[in-house]
Formats: C-alpha cells, structure tokens, sequence
C-alpha cells in the first residue's frame, strides 16, 4: 500500500512539472481565452462598453464584429481589457490583455517584460518565438514604439508581452500610458484586427 501511494505522489509530482501544449492554459487573473465573460462581468456592462467603445473599431471589417470591455485595478493590473463578438449570447472571451503602468520608465517596463517571457517559455513546450520593434505611426517625432515578443502555438494563436514607450510630450499631450501589456489572443480576432491594414 506505501508503495503505491509513493509511485501515486511521484507520478503526479511529475505531471505537475510537466509544460503545457495549449496556450489557453495560460491566465490573466484567473480568466482564459474561451471563458465566457458573463463569469466575471455583468451583462449590463459588458453592453455598455461595446457601445462606448464601438467607434474605435468602426473601419475593421466586418464592421464591429467584436467588442471591448475594460475592468480597473484587479490584484496584478492597473487595467485588463476583453475583446467578445457583440452577438454571442455566452460573450466567449477571443482576446485579454493585462496592463500596467509604468509611464516614463521604459527599462522597469523591459525588466518585467523579461520575466513574464521567461515565464512563459517554462510554461509551454510548442510554440515560436519572435521579438521585434514596432514604431508608432501616429507621433510624428519617429521617438515613440512598441517592444514586442510574440509566443505563435499551434494555429495562430498568440501570447504577446509588449512595452509601450511614448515620446514623452506626445504622450502627456494625448494622456497615453506608458507601460508593458501581456496580451492573450485567438487567430479569428488576430485575422479581424488585420482585416483592416
């Protein structure tokens, strides 16, 4: 009986050591991809967020095929956002993106970037691995980009860990936060958001 009871506890010692295959294993604040929102948000909010922030995503086609909501302040995050198609009764979660602040200090946002992709990589066995630098078209100083590393799994579904940095009177003039954002998304919602380049 000791015998099988130690092969028991060392067979699931190994199991708990063992890496992942599926990213949406992978969690921010306990929700993944494929949870419904309806779990942590109310109906009633997650309505009126679509309609509030509909107009960003107007030029995507097909025309606001989903919509964002925006929760504030959870344990690790000053903020996490969630993309869900407005038509889906069950308001399946296809993107979640966790964000922190760190406005002005681009070498505390690069310093928690390394960990969360050190993390990642022991936590998952099939994927590709890509960083790049992204400027951003939008400040016409040229001095404002995006630091990115993409986790790729099976399809085309994505982690992305990324730091933002802004020119800083670009970034005080349009009140944009500087900081790192560990974003979670399927290949649909991948294909939407470059459904409009």
């Amino acid at each position: 009986m000791k015998r099988l009871l130690l092969i028991l506890i060392l067979t699931l010692s190994f199991q708990s050591l063992s890496k992942a295959d599926d990213f949406s294993d992978f969690q921010i604040e306990g929700m993944s991809i494929g949870d419904s929102l309806l779990d942590f948000v109310s109906k009633e909010k997650i309505l009126s967020e679509i309609k509030e922030n509909k107009e960003v995503y107007k030029h995507f086609k097909p025309k606001n095929k989903f919509g964002e909501i925006y929760i504030t302040d959870t344990n690790t995050y000053n903020q996490i956002s969630f993309f869900v198609k407005k038509d889906d009764p069950k308001y399946k979660i296809h993107l979640i993106r966790g964000m922190i602040r760190f406005d002005n200090n681009i070498d505390k946002c690069l310093k928690k970037k390394s960990e969360i992709t050190k993390d990642i990589k022991n936590l998952f066995n099939n994927f590709k691995m890509r960083d790049y630098k992204v400027k951003a078209n939008i400040d016409p100083s040229g001095r404002s980009y995006t630091l990115r590393t993409v986790f790729r799994f099976q399809k085309i579904d994505r982690i992305i860990i990324q730091c933002s940095h802004w020119e800083e009177s670009f970034r005080i003039k349009n009140n944009f936060g500087g900081g790192i954002s560990v974003i979670i998304q399927t290949e649909e919602i991948f294909d939407w958001f470059t459904s409009s380049s």
